[in-house]
């Protein structure tokens, strides 16, 4: 049985219908520049940071570092980095996804392996958080992840734990991870306020009247930043530039060579399956392997298009499909194409 309180989906509804009829004139495209700071924007307004700000002058450096350690247990640079890793990794978002693979019959555990006291407790995280499925989807509650881990960013930053290079590496590895997942500042914001409400929902112990205040303190931030003031969310469009392998969230090292590779669009966009790779000769000068991945439904109009086909690093693409790995040592010229079993074979030797 799903816990629910009305209060929270007929306000957010109510939320989503005046955000729809929201029309503001003239709004500027979010540059990747500022992004960032929108992605953090809320947790900014409710602690009284400037939005806009690397550094947060607001607080004393000794308060910061005070609340850091007490708050997160930060203290230095390595725990900086594992902190923040941990919070926007192994945070609401991962247990979403837990939760999301009991509703859909694919469990990624059995609840056996739980005492009972743990068994009871998830299932009251897991019900409680059932309640905002629908609202959120597969997106899940990854912006309070975000925008939380953007903002103690900063504030690591600000006290001297993390240099230029780690901070500016961090915040542009979230914001890019936010870009790619959400459509515009508006889902963005669902997701936040459902990810937040159950975030204080289970580290309260299941206390619903901890979830309540969370869910008003970030309904309020979220009114301001769309309705009042600078309504910096209702000013920014969400940018508009293509989102290659969106659901691809996390990549990791699967091969030593860093050379690049062309990949279709329909790929990297539109999330088709590899059907065909060919080897051709390296282009000079350049970091190339010489591998070209297709879809293989690609026509030559298609084709002749110039903004269909990208370079990605042989490796981004190896995460796709690990399965073109065994296949890339393979001579210039060499074809392969994936059968009806959903093996690749050998076609033919050409362009050599």
């Amino acid at each position: 049985m799903t816990i629910k309180n009305p209060d929270y989906l007929e306000i957010i509804e109510n939320l989503k219908r005046k955000l729809k009829n929201n029309e503001v004139k003239d709004k500027q495209e979010a540059t990747f520049e500022i992004l960032p700071h929108l992605i953090g924007a809320l947790p900014s307004v409710l602690t009284g940071y400037a939005v806009f700000e690397n550094k947060i002058k607001s607080r004393s450096e000794e308060d910061l570092k005070q609340y850091l350690e007490s708050r997160f247990e930060i203290k230095d640079k390595n725990s900086a980095i594992e902190k923040i890793r941990q919070f926007v990794f192994e945070n609401t978002q991962l247990q979403f996804m837990q939760f999301q693979g009991f509703w859909e019959g694919k469990p990624p555990f059995d609840l056996k392996d739980l005492d009972d006291k743990s068994k009871d407790y998830f299932d009251k995280c897991k019900n409680f958080a059932q309640q905002f499925y629908d609202l959120v989807k597969n997106k899940g509650f990854s912006a309070f992840d975000f925008g939380e881990g953007i903002r103690m960013a900063k504030e690591s930053y600000s006290v001297g734990y993390l240099s230029d290079e780690e901070y500016q590496f961090m915040i542009n590895d979230i914001a890019n991870r936010a870009f790619r997942l959400y459509d515009g500042f508006e889902d963005f914001a669902i997701s936040y306020l459902c990810g937040g409400t159950y975030f204080l929902f289970y580290t309260s112990g299941a206390q619903i009247e901890y979830a309540d205040q969370m869910f008003q303190t970030l309904f309020g931030g979220i009114s301001e930043l769309f309705f009042s003031g600078d309504k910096l969310w209702s000013s920014y469009m969400w940018p508009q530039a293509k989102k290659y392998f969106k659901n691809m969230i996390d990549i990791h090292k699967m091969i030593e060579d860093e050379r690049g590779c062309l990949v279709s669009d329909r790929i990297s966009m539109d999330g088709c399956q590899i059907g065909y790779m060919v080897r051709c000769e390296p282009s000079e000068g350049n970091p190339d392997s010489g591998w070209q991945f297709f879809n293989g439904n690609e026509d030559q109009e298609y084709l002749n298009d110039v903004n269909h086909v990208q370079v990605f690093s042989l490796n981004t693409i190896c995460n796709y499909d690990p399965e073109i790995i065994p296949f890339l040592d393979s001579p210039v010229g060499s074809a392969y194409a994936r059968d009806k079993d959903g093996k690749f074979h050998l076609l033919e030797e050409e362009n050599k």
